[in-house]
């Protein structure tokens, strides 16, 4: 046996720590694996990439109705010219007729978001480590990082700047007046409603 000495006193002497002991039966269990157990698939490689809460409530169950409705208007299949953004929000809508008691809106959105995608886009969750997904902002900000890049924001920010630089002064100042600031520091969903509303506006009371 060895011995170490005490830092607060090098004139004694100490016992090493003694080391942790690991159960017999963990032993046990592991030595009896055969090398064709350690080649066979475990369950963690098929669970999904979603770890959905568990609901205790009795009232809560999903009808295929349901499911059904999602599969027939929302599919998203990560293509060209698909909007991310419009498939976030019309998911949203949907399951916001989704009501149960004591029943959250994560654990909704969680279970049903799976059903709206299809090809490339359920890629996305086959592609997440199993049960990494907690959260829906979790999954929703996968979603937006995977189907509307940095380089597409980019683009659209170009496109608002370009419009911007376009208007003269009184269409500027029309502009400030209807949202109270600065354009620029807007959202692009914001902006854009913004526009859209400017425009209908602008053709139900045309300026002569």
């Amino acid at each position: 046996m060895y011995h170490v000495f005490n830092k607060a006193n090098d004139n004694t002497l100490e016992d090493p720590p003694t080391p942790p002991q690991v159960p017999e039966n963990l032993h046990m269990a592991s030595n009896e694996r055969t090398l064709r157990d350690y080649t066979l698939p475990s369950l963690d490689m098929v669970q999904e990439s979603i770890m959905r809460s568990t609901i205790t409530t009795n009232n809560f169950k999903i009808k295929l109705a349901m499911i059904q409705m999602i599969q027939n208007n929302l599919q998203f299949r990560g293509i060209i010219p698909e909007d991310p953004n419009k498939h976030l929000k019309q998911f949203l809508q949907h399951c916001d007729t989704f009501k149960y008691n004591r029943v959250t809106n994560d654990a909704i959105r969680l279970r049903f978001f799976p059903f709206s995608l299809i090809n490339n886009a359920f890629s996305l969750l086959q592609s997440q480590a199993p049960r990494s997904i907690t959260t829906w902002d979790e999954i929703a900000g996968k979603f937006l990082q995977k189907f509307f890049p940095i380089s597409k924001a980019v683009q659209l920010r170009r496109e608002i700047i370009v419009f911007y630089n376009g208007l003269d002064a009184n269409a500027r100042s029309g502009l400030y007046g209807e949202i109270g600031g600065a354009f620029l520091i807007k959202t692009y969903e914001d902006a854009y409603e913004l526009i859209e509303n400017m425009a209908f506006n602008s053709y139900q009371w045309p300026i002569e």
